[in-house]
């Protein structure tokens, strides 16, 4: 374990000027989405997807200008660190991200609308709802889990959407748990930061709202750097060979 956060620590560090962009980014639409709560007449914006339970509507159309563009980065870095840990020489984060941003939007919304969707509005408020919730979100995450590589191999083979989520199921097969593990440690840790912080600065909504988005951003950045070393991993190693035929780094998405 200790070796893959190494190495994800190094790709954030041969990346450092688009790491520290995705993080201004994170943080930026932290704030685009209070603005667009405000604009849409929404109270409770710090209270996160909370809002989508009493207007879900608005609160979809608030979050989704953040996504949009989060999207596109996340994408970007994700090409970058992946061609990055393949070869060495990557290109600039924009090709990934012009490249990949499309698929990046389907494939997040899809993994989010399928978790949360039936657990916050087809379910009515019931114990039956809570045991229901766990059993889906387990499964939905355990799905996410499978697929988490998606991004990465559609990016050096140049495969689309559907292929890279039935190659990174294939490739993760006896890897949950380990993914769970690794990119488990990282988000709990934040939650445990974030809720140390809320003691020390009680009746801040505003302030804890950005804290968070901020750890979160840096999380999910290096994340996204563990998955990229752990794919690497499994791709160069040899029993895996079948599965993952080596491949140039692509510089653009092949044609749906």
């Amino acid at each position: 374990m200790n070796n893959l956060y190494n190495e994800a620590c190094r790709l954030i560090g041969r990346s450092r000027r688009e790491s520290m962009c995705y993080m201004t980014v994170y943080l930026a639409t932290a704030g685009l989405y209070i603005l667009m709560c405000r604009l849409l007449g929404l109270d409770g914006a710090y209270g996160g997807v909370e809002i989508l339970k009493t207007s879900p509507v608005k609160g979809l159309v608030a979050y989704l200008p953040g996504i949009v563009v989060g999207a596109w980065f996340a994408a970007g870095l994700a090409g970058r660190y992946t061609i990055d840990a393949l070869t060495g020489a990557p290109e600039g984060m924009a090709c990934y991200a012009n490249g990949w941003f499309l698929r990046k939007l389907a494939a997040d919304s899809l993994i989010t609308g399928a978790m949360w969707v039936p657990v916050l509005f087809i379910v009515p408020v019931s114990f039956i709802r809570v045991v229901f919730a766990a059993m889906w979100i387990f499964a939905a995450a355990w799905m996410g889990l499978r697929i988490a590589f998606w991004l990465n191999i559609s990016i050096v083979e140049n495969l689309s959407l559907i292929e890279s989520m039935k190659r990174s199921y294939a490739l993760t097969r006896g890897q949950a748990l380990r993914l769970l593990i690794l990119a488990g440690v990282p988000r709990v840790s934040v939650s445990i930061l974030s809720w140390a912080i809320g003691k020390v600065l009680p009746g801040q909504a505003a302030l804890m709202y950005y804290i968070k988005a901020m750890l979160e951003g840096a999380a999910m950045m290096f994340i996204t750097g563990v998955v990229v070393a752990l794919y690497i991993e499994l791709r160069m190693d040899g029993s895996k060979n079948a599965l993952v035929e080596a491949v140039p780094a692509a510089t653009g998405p092949r044609a749906e």
